[in-house]
């Protein structure tokens, strides 16, 4: 589908349980008050959010705005994303996950690609992100990147000082060398967020940019034996400390610990 406005919206709550969805072009990708992501494989496109809870009026555009959307609750810290399995793979110019109130990770697969401009991030919550489980995956810019909060369940990884550059791959590989996550970015970013049930809380993992992986992928993600090459290292910690924000992310050179 494609659309000038949102590719999917619904005032109150929306359920994805299954199905195959491709929002090839809209301005923001999937909206409601409350949405809960039970399955399916997603793929959007968006030239602001990629998925969007909010409450009250849709004024997150400063200009250009298709449409102003009203939404069902009204309260502040209303918005609620919840992802308990399926694949989504976002591309968005805007904010990749924008939440007013929460997100909840509990299962599934998450990809998101963008933005590049440094007043919206990959991850954009008003109260918490607790990552529970699943894997994530988000690069994008570093002005406003965020990683999910301290009250998460299983541990992260969160850097805004990668190199990368767009058709570039990164490889995650952890202490004793072993790959944890091959993946191909389809936009140029400087921070990273990434969260596997593979990660131990307290170990340093190593991120490699600028290799290049063979064959094909639908979602960006790579078999360990694709990836080649690699120019530039960094290490990072796994944590469940939260990091980054507003007022410009964490400082230059900071990482994770």
């Amino acid at each position: 589908m494609a659309s000038g406005d949102d590719g999917i919206h619904a005032d109150n709550t929306l359920t994805i349980d299954d199905g195959t969805i491709n929002i090839n072009q809209s301005y923001e990708g999937i909206e409601a008050t409350e949405i809960t992501l039970n399955g399916g494989d997603i793929t959007l496109t968006s030239t602001d959010d990629g998925v969007n809870t909010a409450g009250g009026n849709d004024a997150s555009a400063v200009s250009g705005r298709p449409g102003e959307n009203t939404f069902t609750s009204t309260a502040e810290g209303a918005g609620l994303l919840t992802v308990n399995g399926g694949t989504l793979v976002v591309n968005a110019s805007g904010d990749g996950l924008d939440s007013n109130g929460s997100i909840e990770m509990n299962d599934g697969t998450v990809i998101v690609n963008g933005p590049t401009d440094s007043m919206n991030g990959t991850l954009d919550y008003d109260s918490t992100f607790n990552m529970n489980g699943g894997t994530l995956i988000g690069v994008g810019s570093s002005g406003m990147a965020m990683s999910p909060s301290s009250t998460s369940a299983q541990s992260f990884l969160f850097t805004s000082s990668i190199p990368l550059v767009a058709d570039e791959a990164i490889q995650i590989t952890g202490p004793d060398g072993e790959v944890i996550m091959t993946f191909e970015a389809s936009t140029t970013a400087q921070s990273l967020v990434f969260s596997s049930p593979d990660l131990v809380n307290g170990s340093a993992y190593t991120i490699t940019t600028g290799g290049t992986v063979s064959g094909d992928s639908a979602t960006g993600i790579y078999e360990d034996t694709s990836f080649s090459g690699g120019s530039s290292t960094v290490e990072v910690s796994a944590t469940t400390e939260s990091s980054g924000g507003q007022m410009g992310g964490m400082p230059s050179g900071g990482f994770a610990k």
